[in-house]
């Protein structure tokens, strides 16, 4: 105990002869030391601040020249989506004979700073339609849409309405490739022909996530019930949405224009089979379904 207590008393005789000059300083230097210490501590503390604030407003500038990625479903030209319209389908002419062609209905995605992206569509199986998604190149002129089409190919006509989605605050995206047509005094339709099938051999493959075959009809199976429905399940199997999708479309063909505003034109096509008319598995008067079409980024 003894040994211990000395060299308590030892240590702090040590310590005290440490602090003596010190006080011994004038009061000039202790002013000086007081000064220096408080640099010091500044500078430890001003370091890490100074690269939180640096690192701020590089994130603002980011900010400022890099917007968001934007993403549009527009009607065909860049139009409002509310001239995208499907109730037009008949299958039966005025002399209850079966129609064979299918039926077209041109659409669109616009956006910015998006180079690829990811085209999605869900539908009801309520009528045994066939549904397709085309590419599709707009002419100002049928002649020219003729000719590039070839002899087999497809012209869809698309009435323009004047009335263009406002999708920037400067008013209607335009793009460097290729431009939504503007509306004149003469110009009253856009043509459109029919391009490639976004098929499983298109980009990143256009194909049904959820399908199953009943009764020789292709329908949806239960995957996405509870992300559609929750815990409902007093319905058909009709009333379970098929959902397809097609991945890594591109937006603009060179990378030079990824940061401008860009449009894509396509085709809904909409079939069906004369069997099933014939059989009134399908009519005029048919029964309702619902079509869904979104455009995200993947």
């Amino acid at each position: 105990m003894a040994d211990i207590i000395n060299h308590s008393e030892n240590g702090s005789s040590a310590s005290e002869s440490e602090k003596e000059p010190v006080r011994n300083l004038p009061v000039s230097k202790k002013i000086q030391m007081t000064i220096a210490l408080m640099c010091t501590l500044a500078i430890v503390i001003g370091i890490p601040t100074f690269a939180w604030f640096s690192h701020q407003r590089k994130v603002a500038e980011l900010q400022q020249v890099r917007e968001p990625d934007l993403l549009y479903i527009t009607s065909a030209n860049a139009e409002d989506i509310k001239f995208f319209d499907l109730s037009s389908i008949k299958v039966k002419d005025s002399n209850n004979n079966p129609i064979t062609e299918p039926k077209y209905y041109p659409f669109g995605v616009a956006g910015k700073y998006v180079n690829h992206f990811t085209l999605q569509m869900a539908h009801t199986t309520n009528n045994p339609f066939i549904y397709k998604i085309y590419e599709g190149t707009a002419y100002t002129t049928y002649e020219a849409a003729e000719s590039a089409a070839g002899a087999n190919g497809v012209v869809v006509e698309y009435k323009l309405n004047g009335e263009w989605e406002t999708l920037e605050s400067n008013g209607v995206v335009i793009s460097a490739e290729p431009t939504p047509i503007e509306k004149t005094a003469v110009q009253t339709s856009v043509y459109i022909v029919k391009g490639d099938e976004l098929d499983s051999q298109k980009y990143g493959g256009g194909h049904y996530l959820n399908d199953t075959t009943v009764n020789g009809r292709k329908v949806a199976d239960n995957t996405y019930h509870t992300e559609c429905y929750g815990d409902y399940s007093d319905l058909i199997i009709n009333e379970e949405p098929l959902f397809w999708q097609c991945t890594g479309i591109p937006s603009v063909q060179s990378s030079a224009y990824v940061g401008h505003p860009f449009f894509k034109t396509f085709l809904l096509e909409i079939s069906w089979t004369a069997a099933d008319v014939t059989a009134d598995r399908i009519d005029n008067n048919k029964e309702t379904d619902i079509v869904y079409l979104f455009a995200f980024r993947k």
